[in-house]
């Protein structure tokens, strides 16, 4: 899905994900444009990283 996507967004497209699985989370989440989600997706993991000292799991 790299090809598709300006270089800003290659960092948030984590391993395995397809075009396929970026558009139809993208659609799931309410976003027409799968580069509004990358972004609301992005920095949503930030928030949570920041909450939790960069553990998920705590």
């Amino acid at each position: 899905p790299r090809r598709k996507l300006a270089k800003e967004y290659h960092g948030m497209v984590e391993p395995g994900e397809t075009w396929w699985v970026l558009e139809r989370n993208a659609a799931a989440a309410g976003f027409w444009r799968v580069e509004d989600y990358l972004k609301w997706r992005h920095a949503d993991q930030q928030l949570l990283d920041n909450s939790s000292g960069g553990c998920a799991n705590k």
